[in-house]
Parts: C-alpha cells; structure tokens; sequence
C-alpha cells in the first residue's frame, strides 16, 4: 500500500510541478538555486550531467541542511563545498553559500530530502526535490 501511495505522489510531482530546466547539451554544469525550488520540484539532467544546486546556510550558528538520499539513487553528490560570505574582521554569525554538484550516474529517478537541522537536532524545514536522469 504504501508503494502505490509513493508512486501516487511521485506520479502527482511529474504532472503538477514545475520542471527545472535541464542540462544543456554539452553537459556542463548549471547552477540552481536552492531557495527559488520549491518542495516537490522536478530537476532534469542528463546521464553524465551534472547541476550545482546552491544553498544558503549557517553552520556558525549551528543550523545546517542534513541531506537524506534514497537507496540506489540514480543521482549522486560529486562535490560539497561551503564557503562563509565575505564579512568585516571580527563577524561571527555569518551564513555562507553551500554548493552540491549533482551528477546524473544513470537513467532513472531518486528523491532527496533536505532537512534544515538546529543545533539541538530539532528539523526546522524540510523540502524535497526529485532527480530525473535521462540520456
């Protein structure tokens, strides 16, 4: 039951929202930023593409995005980096811009689920976004 509920949802994502763009042909990297996608958005790429999906964060203060990926993905996480915004000497607090290149490794789909984290552990937001790779 709950696979067809899953498949439902999936199905209903496909139809409904909004599709990132894809790749472009000669399969170099395309940025996306974390904070125009919405839950449940749909991004293309192709076999071998990749996208840097950008995301605003705050790791000084102890919030975080804990990324959590299906098994047997069809999408993996190539590089993560972070790098803290330009600040006066002496800033402390200053949130920076994460980069994840997503590289499409086979046709097929995956869900991966974003979850802000707080110090404490506590999940303060959550967004889903479904990889689709195609040749």
């Amino acid at each position: 039951m709950k696979k067809y509920i899953l498949l439902s949802i999936f199905g209903t994502a496909l139809l409904n929202c909004k599709n990132m763009p894809n790749t472009n042909s000669e399969n170099k990297a395309q940025e996306i930023l974390f904070s125009d996608s919405k839950n449940s958005d749909i991004i293309k790429l192709k076999k071998g593409g990749s996208i840097a999906l950008k995301i605003e964060e705050n790791p000084s203060t102890g919030y975080h995005w804990a990324i959590e990926t299906e098994k047997n993905c069809s999408v993996a996480i190539d590089n993560d980096t972070y790098k803290q915004n330009d600040s006066a000497p002496g800033m402390v607090g200053v949130p920076g811009i994460r980069t994840l290149d997503v590289l499409g490794k086979e046709n097929g789909k995956c869900k991966i689920d974003f979850k802000n984290t707080a110090p404490a552990g506590e999940i303060t937001e959550t967004k889903t976004i479904y990889f689709v790779v195609e040749n």
